[in-house]
């Protein structure tokens, strides 16, 4: 799994001395990257830099590749699904420096543009909105990345690559910060239907089995002969080997549409007649901090993304 990140490594430090340059490039665990936690989820524990500080002292770019650690018994681990956003991180925060991810769209938007054409592109957002935003459906960062540049309080511009525009800052410090900062889709969302007995603490002892197994969940809801857990459609399998006592019964048909907020009391109310006006009926409406998430019906979901954006002029 790691290999591929090692050839673009080598091929990208070959353009760069064809061109006259002076570059090496560094695996993960030669760039003194240590993760922990399993295959193909682990997560930074640590860097040892003198590598890469030795080579920039000896006139080299240093181009280290993403997605990868090496773990506590030598191996080499891999990070999951935005590893290499996540490994960038990492490095700006060791290196106190700014973080720059080069991507294909230009930037954050308020909506993703494929689901809502009118969408904008934000020339700036803080850590805590941009980390509810990925968390929640926006496929543009990965939360963890946001997390690690949040704790170092580092800059991470957003750009797409080959492109002059300015891009996306996500940061610490937003001039004139709307009232709603975006709307984030999740679309490969799974409700895990967990049967429970009356006075049985289930709930409790299913998030700790997930969080254990590293299987993120995005909601739960305590029915009166279940637990209702939702989980991404590609944990769905993971989560039946971990909770083989269990037998989930699933639905599969589901999106959760979260509108990203600086707070206000009325909004609920205004987004949830809205929905009423649209004849749909949310399956579970969760508010949080900074964030209201609506879980509906996959069908449903090109109307409400529409009439959500264009009510609150995203």
């Amino acid at each position: 799994m790691a290999t591929g990140e090692m050839v673009s490594i080598s091929i990208m430090s070959m353009a760069i001395e064809a061109l006259g340059g002076k570059s090496i490039s560094l695996s993960g665990p030669q760039a003194g990257i240590a993760v922990e936690g399993p295959y193909g989820q682990s997560s930074v524990k640590d860097i040892n830099k003198d590598n890469i500080i030795s080579n920039l002292e000896s006139g080299n770019i240093v181009i280290v590749a993403g997605f990868q650690g090496i773990g506590g018994n030598g191996d080499i681990f891999t990070l999951g699904r935005g590893g290499s956003d996540v490994s960038a991180a990492a490095l700006a925060a060791e290196f106190n420096c700014p973080c720059y991810i080069y991507t294909d769209v230009d930037g954050i938007h308020t909506v993703d543009p494929h689901h809502y054409p009118g969408a904008r592109k934000l020339e700036q957002i803080s850590y805590d909105d941009a980390l509810t935003m990925a968390a929640h459906g926006a496929k543009v960062m990965e939360p963890v990345a946001v997390k690690l540049a949040k704790e170092a309080n580092i800059p991470v511009y957003v750009k797409r690559t080959l492109s002059n525009e300015p891009g996306t800052v996500i940061t610490s410090r937003c001039n004139n910060q709307p009232s709603v900062v975006g709307m984030a889709i999740y679309k490969d969302l799974c409700l895990a239907y967990c049967k429970q007995k009356p006075g049985t603490p289930l709930q409790k002892c299913l998030l700790e089995t997930l969080e254990i197994a590293h299987i993120p969940t995005l909601f739960t809801k305590e029915e009166k002969e279940s637990v209702v857990i939702g989980i991404k459609q590609a944990d769905l399998s993971y989560a039946n080997k971990v909770l083989p006592q269990v037998g989930l019964n699933v639905d599969e048909r589901m999106e959760m549409i979260t509108i990203v907020h600086g707070g206000g009391d009325k909004l609920e109310t205004c987004l949830r007649t809205i929905l009423r006006d649209k004849g749909c009926e949310p399956y579970h409406v969760e508010p949080g901090n900074g964030r209201i998430s609506f879980i509906i019906e996959e069908s449903q979901s090109p109307v409400v993304v529409n009439a959500f954006g264009t009510w609150l002029d995203l």
